[in-house]
């Protein structure tokens, strides 16, 4: 078993993160994820890299500036419902009928 320290740790005096088989070990440092040390007990270690910020790919700085200009196209929107709402405590029955009976054409 291989432990497993942080980039920014000291392992002789901070705990280590996690312990590690030695196959997967050699895997972790063969793909560059970190370097083996040698403990003060004499012990192999694994400190991992230190992490690298992502670097942005095809940002333009105009893009940001202006991330809603685009017009909505009003034949996929479809049209919003507009009808009438009763004031609160209108019991009139004329109102009423008007929503509750079914219109007939003719």
């Amino acid at each position: 078993m291989v432990s497993v320290y942080d980039w920014n740790s000291d392992p002789a005096f901070d705990r280590r993160l996690y312990p590690l088989s030695n196959a997967r070990a050699a895997e972790m440092v063969a793909a560059g994820q970190g370097v083996l040390i040698t403990l003060p007990n004499g012990r192999l270690a694994i400190r991992k890299c230190q992490p690298r910020e992502p670097e942005p790919e095809n940002v333009r700085e105009s893009a940001a500036a202006t991330p809603f200009s685009k017009v909505p196209n009003p034949l996929r929107k479809p049209s919003a419902l507009h009808y009438q709402v009763p004031a609160c405590g209108d019991h009139r029955v004329s109102w009423l009928n008007r929503f509750m009976l079914p219109q007939v054409s003719g």
